[in-house]
């Protein structure tokens, strides 16, 4: 059970009270986060409470990955990447995708609902060789945020392998592969990798995308670099703690 000590180590009882809800309920719950997170932790997968971006600012600040806490940037700046994010919708819809499906269950995979609170962070790690960068966000419903793991394992069975040919004339391969990677205390637990041509001839897996439901929070992680796939095995015990901790914070929500 050491993953049920992780709420204290990380931001405080006291701290994360106070960011999440004022109540007096809620401290009660968090002086002794183990107890109750065991006691409702059956109740989780249907479990919804509602979170600004700035709480989830706050837990997502409790995420470490190589012993390396990430940095989370500010409700400005992840709204400046969520409208980035849309705009590169744009050139993936002007994009040759080969087959022609493969385009709509990328652009599904990538939609984002501004209204949606989320918070952002991110980190380079091994001597900057590799780019971690998670993602958080609150769902109005579980079903919603079911659905924001399924679109992913949906473009992978969909499309394992194809083709895209940018508007410049650009071509390269694509490959896409899912696996579950199953943590206690949450559910739909996806490991995706992404594959490229890097023009040697032979797909290598690029990035890996880690995704993990806690109720109706919502957590990515991706791994970005030269071997992706075991930075994001590696990571796992540390991932661990985090859902555990997401867990504690949504049972510790008032609403």
């Amino acid at each position: 059970m050491r993953y049920h000590k992780t709420v204290a180590s990380v931001l405080g009882a006291a701290l994360l009270a106070a960011a999440l809800s004022g109540c007096a309920g809620t401290k009660q719950t968090l002086e002794n986060p183990d107890s109750a997170y065991i006691k409702q932790k059956d109740s989780l997968p249907t479990m919804v409470k509602q979170f600004s971006g700035p709480n989830l600012a706050i837990i997502l600040g409790g995420l470490k990955i190589k012993g390396d806490s990430l940095k989370v940037y500010d409700e400005e700046t992840t709204a400046s990447m969520r409208s980035a994010d849309h705009q590169a919708l744009d050139l993936l819809r002007e994009t040759t995708f080969k087959p022609e499906m493969c385009q709509q269950k990328l652009i599904a995979s990538y939609t984002d609902k501004p209204e949606i609170p989320a918070a952002f962070s991110q980190a380079n790690l091994n001597n900057h060789a590799t780019v971690v960068r998670s993602q958080l966000r609150a769902y109005p419903s579980v079903a919603q945020a079911q659905k924001a793991i399924k679109v992913q394992r949906d473009l992978a069975q969909a499309c394992p392998t194809y083709a895209v040919t940018a508007p410049g004339g650009a071509s390269s391969q694509q490959t896409t592969a899912a696996a579950d990677y199953p943590l206690d205390g949450a559910q739909d637990g996806l490991m995706m990798t992404y594959g490229t041509d890097r023009g040697e001839g032979q797909i290598a897996p690029t990035e890996v995308g880690v995704f993990q439901r806690v109720g109706n929070l919502e957590i990515r992680v991706y791994f970005d670099g030269k071997n992706p796939v075991t930075d994001a095995n590696e990571a796992r015990a540390e991932l661990q703690e985090f859902v555990t901790y997401l867990g504690q914070a949504l049972i510790a929500k008032a609403k």
